[in-house]
């Protein structure tokens, strides 16, 4: 099939014949000159060409279920090998998948697969491998031929398991205690394309995150592009910002006395002396939350950090 090796057979047949020998799955490249290739006829070749259709029709049912967020590694199911589903299967709730939603810029996927260990590496019988890599709350799929590069094939956001109670459901209330407040930046996709095309930086959005005791979460962001500063209760997709934005500085308050409705009446006051520039108000109303917080070595550790950054 390579080189010399084709002498006797018919042009039309050597594609067909190399994916059935493919160099990543069949042992017969080791019998060199004393390899006999298969009969030429019309009828066998269209009988492989029909196996091989089977075959890439089983791919891609295969990858079309790995990309999608039902796929599950202790329940791949009849498309993937049996050996794949553990006898014994764990009995943690599953994490819920998102897609990211339109707009969220993933980060650069590239480096997660260069600095992560796999959590899951197998292997079909046709030579594939399926690879799904984690960091964070963030999940990565890729998929690999025998002989090719391996190829992204999905990007998720992973949230924890729903309780009875989930903290989505949970709205903030005035009297509530404030538990952790952090501070996050992120790529603004809105008007990436713009300051390229101005041969600008790529601008950026910061914003904070609020997080009470009893497990409600609310984010204070700008509203719309180039708007004013809004109170958000979480969703999905603020949930999804935040798994893949950067943290910058965050601060414990617990058993500081300090309420939702402080933060609120802070958010005021910083929404009026920095309406100019949503970075400084961002980092003002962090300034005025943490002034309350009793200081501890996480935050002093995250601020040190961002000050080298």
């Amino acid at each position: 099939l390579d080189g010399a090796a084709q002498a006797g057979l018919p042009a039309a047949a050597l594609p067909l014949l190399r994916e059935v020998f493919c160099p990543g799955l069949s042992d017969r490249q080791e019998e060199g000159e004393a390899f006999v290739p298969p009969e030429s006829s019309p009828a066998y070749l269209d009988h492989l060409r029909k196996l091989l259709q089977v075959e890439r029709e089983v791919s891609e049912a295969r990858q079309e279920l790995f990309r999608s967020p039902a796929f599950e590694a202790e329940d791949a199911g009849s498309l993937f090998p049996s050996s794949w589903t553990p006898a014994v299967r764990s009995q943690n709730a599953r994490a819920s998948l998102r897609r990211l939603a339109p707009g969220i810029a993933p980060p650069r996927p590239e480096r997660l697969l260069r600095a992560t260990a796999p959590v899951l590496d197998r292997q079909t019988e046709d030579g594939q491998r399926f690879r799904v890599y984690r960091a964070g709350s963030l999940e990565v799929r890729t998929v690999q031929r025998p002989d090719g590069e391996e190829t992204l094939i999905a990007i998720f956001s992973v949230a924890a398991p729903h309780r009875n109670s989930p903290a989505a459901a949970v709205a903030a209330g005035d009297l509530d205690e404030v538990a952790k407040v952090t501070e996050l930046v992120e790529a603004d996709e809105r008007t990436a394309a713009q300051a390229e095309g101005q041969g600008r930086a790529r601008p950026h959005r910061f914003y904070v995150k609020v997080e009470t005791a009893a497990g409600a979460v609310a984010f204070i962001q700008q509203q719309g592009s180039g708007g004013g500063i809004a109170w958000a209760e979480a969703s999905a997709e603020l949930e999804e910002r935040s798994s893949l934005a950067k943290v910058t500085r965050s601060a414990q308050c617990r058993g500081s006395n300090l309420t939702v409705a402080d933060v609120r009446r802070f958010h005021g006051e910083a929404s009026q002396s920095s309406a100019a520039c949503w970075s400084d108000y961002s980092r003002h109303l962090f300034d005025l939350v943490r002034a309350e917080c009793p200081p501890t070595s996480d935050e002093e550790d995250s601020a040190q950090e961002a000050e080298q950054q």
